[in-house]
């Protein structure tokens, strides 16, 4: 899981998050359905950014909400993502050219399924 900084966030939204970083942080921890936290990710997802968590976190996709996410200079930070078929969000879908199934919701992922068997997925969505 992403979690993008608040001074990226504050660059980019041009306001704070609702819930600070750390508690952001301790929220996901909580998580039993994630896996490992990557700090300070980009709110902008870089080309390089998005290719370095499928080659070295084995990623499969990358999860956000439906709102919009726009960068400081007017961007979609998910361009790139979206472009090779990464993009998963709610009321997305998965994206042109990705065949795989949308990742289940907390009320339907079996918590009986190892984890090293589940589907890696990157997201941003904590980033607000």
């Amino acid at each position: 899981m992403g979690l993008v900084g608040d001074a990226d966030i504050i660059k980019n939204k041009g306001s704070p998050p609702v819930m600070p970083e750390d508690e952001r942080f301790l929220t996901l921890q909580a998580c039993k359905f994630v896996d490992e936290i990557i700090r300070d990710a980009p709110y902008d997802l870089s080309p390089e950014w998005v290719d370095s968590l499928v080659r070295d976190h084995a990623i499969d996709y990358v999860v956000h909400g439906d709102d919009p996410c726009i960068t400081a200079d007017g961007k979609d930070a998910y361009a790139y993502a979206k472009s090779i078929g990464r993009r998963v969000g709610v009321g997305v879908g998965v994206q042109a050219g990705a065949s795989a199934p949308r990742a289940p919701s907390a009320g339907t992922a079996s918590s009986s399924a190892p984890r090293a068997s589940r589907r890696r997925t990157s997201s941003a969505a904590c980033s607000s």
